[in-house]
């Protein structure tokens, strides 16, 4: 048993509440400081834009528009504790500490059926957002997930040949890759650190894929049905989120720029002729408000984002009447279409001794020893920061009945699972099915009897329906993954591993021979689960969409001054992680904001930001 694992580990969760309670204090204090003067009444002050939402979009775009303009950054949870920059194990403690972070659930008919159908649901409540506590996984998607977004939005700017700018914009890419010769398509210069795994486990996974007939790649540039090494956006053994690279170090000197903490916004003003002029809301819980000479962006993600929308009268008019909402505008399409990966895990115990000991580090003190030793290094390595992650993006017969067969619509996931045999000494390996491009929608409700009863808390006034395996196509494409997960794990690359898979069959799966379609189908509705890549529910769309919110520059339609920029716009799922797609999102509108206002009427793949010596910040 390794004891000083759980002396270490078993403590972050009051490390957490120590610095949060720290934070919080500390930011109270110095607002009453600030406020003190104002006798009690709100001090208007005026912004040229103001972005409701300090998570990855929102803080990328207030960094980029801030180096022109006087941006407001508004978030409601403070600075993200230590403990969250880790890669290591922590994710249970991070994203479940109900201090840092919003808990949603969803009852489902057809998902996690074994806890009653219940999904709990964690979105970061901290500067960075759930960028901030996620695994930071680095996957762009498809190209053809961006060439859909154009067609659908008839604006070839979303096609992938024209986003890959704003991809390499962001990217300062130092990692291996399985294709040399797409190294161009990586930006090198960008805020956001990405690197990619080269761990001992990624040969025996890339050979895996070879002898199933699936060829290596690489998992941006152009995504192909392959086995792939898995990009992170990390930078020298800790995270690197558009908090940490465009927010964290520059806020105490560029003058342009004003992040609040513990400021929850109310509703976005918008007077009688449709224009958004600024927002109410409450610093430490008093009341404040802010006008915006130019634009109110919306940034608070796939399920605030609309919430935000109905609480200032734009969504659903049956909803907003029920809610006791003045309607500002009747917009069906406020909170539909939610997109989510459903996913399912598969653990395989290490029964070789010497390969579970080459293969893990920390079977011993010493190991671990020597691994926090190696973290406190200036340049840091060792097996808390070391990527043990792989992926794979296939093509699902689905797909290729409906003419896709170049598409992938799902990705695995393998990783050394290092956490789960501390108090035995068992070593581990866990592969995962996600599916990247589901069918099945869900939505995001307000509550309107909470709503018209004056709570303002956001997580009461949330009903959330992800709505995943409504549609029964979807299971049949993680039934394939499944047996695909079988498959690799006998492939003459893992047999010297000797892997024990021990199945924990749910109650109703008994009824059903194991291993046949009907068991697994079975397992698939009691065990599945969400990844928590939720997007989809403020769509862009062309004139002739129904459910369409904002159009391609990502403006609310039918109210000025007003765009919602999140991965609450994308209209479908892209097949990956949604980090890296939300980050595009706020770039590419950072680069139609700032295009607007300097340089109105140029090319529409123009950005400001590629010519930042041309143009002077506004009002110097």
């Amino acid at each position: 048993m390794v004891k000083l694992a759980f002396f270490v580990l078993g403590s972050i969760s009051l490390i957490i509440k120590q610095y949060a309670d720290q934070y919080r204090k500390a930011d109270l204090d110095m607002t009453l400081t600030e406020l003190e003067p104002d006798l009690s009444l709100p001090r208007i002050q005026t912004y040229d834009f103001i972005i409701v939402g300090a998570g990855t979009a929102g803080c990328l775009l207030a960094g980029r528009l801030s180096q022109y303009f006087k941006v407001l950054l508004l978030e409601t949870g403070g600075n993200p504790p230590p403990p969250v920059n880790l890669l290591i194990w922590l994710e249970n403690a991070i994203n479940k500490d109900t201090l840092i972070n919003y808990q949603f659930q969803s009852k489902q008919q057809h998902l996690s059926l074994k806890s009653g159908g219940v999904l709990n649901i964690s979105m970061g409540k901290m500067m960075g957002g759930s960028g901030s506590h996620n695994g930071n996984f680095y996957n762009r998607g498809s190209p053809y997930d961006y060439d859909h977004f154009a067609r659908i939005t008839q604006d070839s700017s979303w096609s992938y040949s024209n986003v890959i700018q704003h991809f390499k914009r962001i990217e300062n890419f130092d990692g291996i890759l399985v294709n040399e010769n797409q190294r161009d398509f990586y930006g090198t210069n960008g805020p956001i650190s990405v690197t990619s795994s080269n761990s001992p486990t990624l040969g025996i996974w890339l050979a895996a894929g070879r002898e199933l007939g699936f060829q290596a790649a690489d998992s941006n540039a152009f995504q192909i049905e392959g086995f792939a090494p898995l990009a992170l956006s990390t930078k020298n053994g800790v995270k690197s989120s558009s908090y940490t690279a465009l927010i964290e170090g520059v806020e105490n000197t560029n003058p342009n720029l004003r992040p609040l903490r513990y400021s929850q916004v109310q509703k976005v003003l918008i007077n009688e002729n449709k224009v958004a002029y600024g927002v109410t809301y409450l610093r430490h819980g008093i009341p404040q408000i802010a006008h915006a000479s130019r634009e109110v962006i919306i940034s608070a993600g796939a399920v605030l984002s609309p919430i935000m929308l109905m609480k200032s009268g734009i969504g659903p008019a049956n909803t907003l009447q029920a809610a006791k909402i003045p309607i500002v505008q009747d917009l069906p399409g406020v909170g539909q279409n939610l997109l989510d990966h459903a996913a399912i895990h598969f653990k395989f115990q290490i029964l070789n001794p010497s390969a579970a000991q080459a293969l893990n580090p920390l079977l011993s003190e010493s190991g671990w020893e020597d691994a926090f030793i190696k973290l406190q290094a200036p340049v840091r390595t060792g097996a808390v920061v070391e990527n043990l992650r792989h992926q794979a993006f296939v093509v699902s017969s689905r797909a290729r009945r409906e003419n896709e067969g170049h598409w992938p619509d799902y990705h695995l996931f393998f990783y050394m699972d290092l956490k789960s045999g501390l108090d035995t000494n068992a070593t581990y390996i866990n592969i995962n099915v996600e599916f990247g491009r589901p069918k099945s929608r869900g939505c995001v409700i307000l509550n309107t009897y909470a709503h018209s009863s004056g709570e303002i808390d956001d997580e009461k006034l949330v009903s959330l329906d992800l709505g995943s395996l409504t549609d029964p196509t979807d299971i049949d494409v993680l039934l394939e993954g499944i047996r695909l997960i079988f498959k690799i794990s006998k492939t003459a690359a893992f047999q010297a591993l000797n892997l024990k898979y021990v199945p924990d069959v749910p109650t109703p799966c008994k009824l059903h021979n194991f291993d046949s379609d009907e068991y697994w189908r079975c397992y698939i509705v009691q065990t599945s689960s969400s990844a928590w890549h939720l997007s989809g529910s403020c769509i862009m769309g062309g004139r002739d969409d129904p459910l369409a919110v904002v159009d391609s520059e990502l403006k609310v339609r039918g109210v000025s001054q007003l765009r919602v920029v999140d991965a609450s716009v994308l209209p479908t799922s892209t097949n990956g992680n949604t980090n890296a797609p939300t980050l595009l999102v706020a770039e590419k509108a950072a680069c139609q904001i700032l295009r607007d206002y300097l340089q109105p009427y140029s090319d529409p793949n123009f950005c400001p930001l590629d010519n930042p010596g041309y143009f002077k910040p506004f009002g110097k």
